[in-house]
């Protein structure tokens, strides 16, 4: 079977990469996402603020109790691209 056919999945903040990259891939034939975030600028003032003085921000991974680091660059990336590539 010759099956060329792309699908993407994605869970959480993966499911809005893989929404913002469908749109832009038009290679891409399907998408599934799971418990997707619904925007990438979900920050308030007073976080951002903080973001950028500590250089990172943490976040609990309520399954695994894992602190998720996030880089200065994600915020920049998302302040950067949040009318266009990152705007679900």
């Amino acid at each position: 079977m010759n099956n060329q056919k792309i699908g993407i999945i994605g869970h959480s903040r993966g499911g809005g990469v893989s929404l913002s990259t469908a749109s832009e891939l038009r290679l891409v034939d399907a998408v599934a996402v799971w418990a997707s975030i619904s925007k990438f600028d979900r920050y308030n003032i007073n976080q951002k603020a903080l973001w950028q003085k500590e250089g990172f921000s943490e976040v609990l991974n309520s399954r695994t109790n894992q602190m998720m680091r996030l880089s200065l660059d994600l915020l920049e990336d998302i302040e950067k691209n949040k009318y266009d590539k990152l705007n679900i």
